[in-house]
């Protein structure tokens, strides 16, 4: 952790913390001075716990050591949330070429070529037959992610949210699968706040699926996790998903005049909440399932 020192010393003088404050009973004076100076390592848990003195959790602490930006990796997959979600296809190309002028490509950024790719492709399907219904992905490009995805013995929460973001991609019975692997995993994130909302966007993307599959029992877990998870106020956007994906639940149930309701306010606060993009694709998958069910 070398040169982690000198960015602990700016935020302790920032804080107005003496140096006793913070190493006191962790580190030595001496070497405390020195591991400001850049010159000594130190090891994670002594680190922690220094941070723990400055009242700065360790992403935060990233943050700032990277002077106030993003990781490649975190910057990387908010970029492609933010313009997938906007249905940029611009900005996705953008994102695109820059991948593919990677000097040294290594697995990851095959990855994200091909959920790139994907993404790409199936937002200018959409943009010309306004559904997704039809829309067939790339085998290549699929097998590209699953490849990667199998590889991985024990999934963390970038291999979630990888699978997550690219749900939709994949046949119905490979998210299924995916999808019962992963509710293994959530109760034990379901306390992890960063864990929440790739959560909630993984059930919110796999619930089309299963009502497509009309697996009722998955439908109704999937919905009391999605009710679990959104009960914060940060966490509101996933409420919103649940109050629509509940109404399609009690239309299948029989009782169309509620369903409906809850689908209708859903998409309308999502277009007052500026997200008309989601609520579009929301409404096209509504009218389709609506005409498979009065067929």
């Amino acid at each position: 952790m070398k040169n982690y020192g000198l960015t602990i010393r700016q935020i302790r003088l920032n804080k107005g913390y003496r140096q006793k404050e913070v190493y006191n009973e962790i580190i030595t004076k001496s070497y405390a001075i020195e591991f400001e100076q850049g010159k000594h390592d130190i090891s994670l848990f002594l680190f922690r716990q220094i941070l723990d003195r400055l009242r700065v959790d360790i992403d935060e602490f990233f943050y700032i050591h990277n002077e106030y930006h993003l990781q490649e990796e975190n910057d990387y997959i908010n970029n492609f949330s933010h313009a997938a979600n906007r249905h940029d296809i611009q900005a996705l190309e953008k994102m695109y070429q820059t991948q593919l002028h990677h000097t040294k490509p290594t697995a990851l950024t095959l990855v994200r070529q091909a959920e790139l790719r994907l993404r790409i492709q199936s937002l200018t399907y959409f943009e010309h037959h306004k559904t997704f219904e039809n829309w067939q992905s790339n085998p290549k490009d699929i097998q590209i992610l699953s490849s990667y995805l199998m590889d991985v013995q024990s999934w963390t929460l970038q291999e979630i949210l990888l699978f997550s973001n690219n749900a939709d991609m994949f046949n119905q019975e490979q998210q299924i699968f995916f999808f019962k692997l992963l509710l293994k995993s959530l109760p034990h994130y379901r306390s992890y706040d960063r864990a929440v909302p790739i959560y909630g966007a993984l059930l919110a993307n796999i619930l089309p699926t299963l009502f497509r599959k009309q697996e009722w029992a998955d439908i109704s877990q999937a919905l009391d996790w999605l009710e679990e998870l959104s009960k914060e106020f940060i966490n509101s956007f996933f409420r919103i998903m649940f109050i629509y994906y509940s109404g399609l639940f009690a239309i299948c149930q029989g009782d169309a005049i509620a369903g409906e309701k809850k689908v209708h306010w859903a998409l309308n606060t999502l277009k007052i909440l500026d997200q008309a993009d989601i609520a579009v694709e929301l409404d096209a998958f509504f009218t389709t399932f609506k005409g498979q069910e009065n067929g």
